[in-house]
């Protein structure tokens, strides 16, 4: 939105904010807080003839619900006409991955932990082993 303050430049505004006044769209621009609005109403140009293809209601691909759902379970819900139920399952299915992936973590350190335990068990031999070369060194 263009806004022309008196005796300058017109700008474009910084700020801009939509309502419905009247039952009709409006668009409100102001280049700051505590500086002047200006209002004018909100037009859109027609659109008639601009998509060439026909669109099918059924057809879900846009919305990139096969990369999360799975063309299966998309088709599934389609025949239900209830995607609640493939939110479910697939909040399910991240549930799995999630508890998959801690129990992995969960061997990871376990391993880590035997393996720090043996380390700590060598370095107590090798301590001894030390201690007694230093005692008989003394003698």
């Amino acid at each position: 939105m263009e806004i022309q303050e008196p005796w300058e430049e017109p700008k474009q505004a910084e700020y801009l904010r939509f309502n419905i006044v009247d039952d009709e769209p409006t668009i409100t621009g102001t280049m700051g807080r505590g500086l002047p609005h200006h209002t004018g109403p909100l037009y859109a140009a027609p659109c008639y003839n601009v998509f060439r293809e026909r669109s099918d209601d059924r057809d879900l691909t846009p919305f990139g619900l096969d990369e999360y759902f799975g063309r299966g379970l998309v088709e599934s819900a389609s025949l239900l006409n209830d995607y609640g139920v493939a939110g479910e399952i697939y909040w399910f299915q991240s549930a799995d991955r999630q508890l998959k992936s801690l129990h992995g973590r969960r061997r990871g350190l376990q391993l880590s932990l035997a393996a720090a335990r043996r380390a700590e068990e060598l370095i107590e031999e090798d301590i001894a082993i030390q201690e007694g070369r230093k005692r008989g060194a003394e003698e």
